[in-house]
């Protein structure tokens, strides 16, 4: 046991030294690419240079990346053609790359050139005037997402994250779908938590809120409301569920032995028995005798 807890003890120090080695390495690598841009000539042009890293240092820096990717394997971000409700998802699969490979993004401008890379059809045509004229958003990416964001985020275009909460009504969607959209604009709006309540209540169906009219202390906060909300939901299905299958059983007969003859007495079931047809003879009698 000694023995275990001694080489598990190595061990960690053999990672956090590691992590302080990689860690040293990156700060080295952005204070060389920081000074390796020459004054007088383009970042993104000449000889002796190749987007702010020095020659000499690619060994280093290719080293770091493949030691990230092979730490955190990572699906490449789908492509971004300009479609205004796939941005959102583009840029999220973009930052993450950023956050668990920071040593493959060492400079705002590496950030600007990998989601340059990813952009197609119209998002690409809109990128190449950036790129032909050397704009200076593309050294940093703060700038350069608020700008594809201005052009290709549906809310700048159509109508703002305010407005889009305010019409945001649960309709003939089940709730979790409703909560899922809801909570997409409300990470986006800076909305006080009251007031965040006020507006997914009055989204909700009807039958909801008939049902959180008759609790007595209804949250004010809107966690504690969704959350309020989702039970009463599941009882409601619950509610739904039961009555259906007492309808069900109800329409069934209880009494499967015989049928009805219309005067409440019942005669018992004679399956597959087939009467033949009445000869005329007969037919007259019975009509003789009524």
């Amino acid at each position: 046991m000694i023995d275990i807890q001694r080489q598990l003890e190595l061990s960690r120090v053999e990672n956090q030294t590691l992590r302080q080695q990689v860690t040293g390495l990156a700060h080295r690598l952005d204070h060389l690419q920081q000074g390796g841009v020459h004054s007088g000539s383009s970042p993104r042009g000449g000889n002796s240079t190749h987007h702010g890293i020095i020659p000499g240092v690619s060994v280093l820096n290719s080293s770091l990346v493949t030691a990230h990717q092979l730490a955190i394997p990572l699906a490449a971000p789908e492509r971004f053609a300009g479609d205004p409700q796939k941005l959102n998802i583009f840029l999220t699969q973009c930052r993450l790359h950023f956050l668990c490979r920071p040593a493959a993004f060492p400079t705002q401008e590496s950030r600007v050139d990998f989601v340059l890379s990813y952009l197609t059809r119209d998002a690409a045509l809109w990128s190449i005037p950036l790129v032909s004229g050397d704009h200076p958003m593309l050294y940093q990416f703060d700038q350069f997402e608020h700008e594809l964001r201005r052009i290709f985020d549906r809310r700048t275009v159509t109508q703002s994250v305010d407005n889009e909460l305010l019409e945001l009504r649960q309709g003939n969607r089940d709730l979790l779908s409703y909560l899922a959209h809801f909570n997409r604009l409300v990470v986006e709006s800076d909305w006080p938590e009251a007031k965040r309540a006020s507006v997914f209540y009055r989204g909700l169906r009807d039958d909801l809120k008939d049902m959180l009219s008759q609790v007595v202390n209804r949250p004010t906060e809107c966690d504690a409301l969704i959350d309020l909300v989702l039970q009463l939901d599941h009882h409601l299905t619950e509610c739904k569920g039961e009555r259906r299958r007492s309808e069900v059983k109800a329409s069934i007969p209880s009494d499967r032995s015989g049928i009805s003859t219309g005067n409440g007495s019942s005669e018992p079931m004679q399956i597959g028995a087939v009467r033949p047809p009445l000869s005329k003879l007969e037919k007259e009698k019975r009509r003789q005798g009524n």
